[in-house]
């Protein structure tokens, strides 16, 4: 829904919760960020900053599942799933992190080869 300016609720939520991000104000962008999706829940971008918040506050795994979901609204994006790969690699979720390379493969982006070795080294894969 608009307010009397014509921005929506969602967009206000968004605002407030890239600020509390500045601020490293985690929790209260947290929930700025669970606001906007409550009018918009398919927006790539609040879900996308939600899983930024909930990484930088430490709950890794929160963040994986809130990109999941991010990737699932917009299957085409090759950053998030960049983002997708690192951070399941980070929880050892050596599967979902080759998934994740595969999908930004096909959609043409580009992955660290540092990063790809690490994988290949911690999950004994050569993908």
């Amino acid at each position: 829904p608009e307010l009397g300016s014509g921005i929506t609720g969602d967009q206000i939520y968004l605002s407030i919760g890239s600020a509390r991000l500045v601020a490293k104000d985690y929790p209260a962008a947290i929930e700025a960020f669970r606001k906007a999706l409550t009018y918009t829940p398919a927006s790539v971008e609040a879900n996308s900053r939600l899983a930024f918040a909930l990484y930088s506050s430490g709950d890794v795994e929160a963040a994986v599942s809130q990109l999941r979901k991010a990737a699932e609204l917009n299957p085409s994006d090759a950053e998030t799933q960049v983002q997708l790969a690192e951070l399941s690699f980070r929880i050892k979720d050596y599967d979902g992190a080759w998934k994740a390379v595969a999908k930004t493969r096909e959609l043409g982006g580009q992955l660290a080869d540092a990063f790809l070795e690490k994988l290949r080294r911690e999950s004994g894969r050569n993908q």
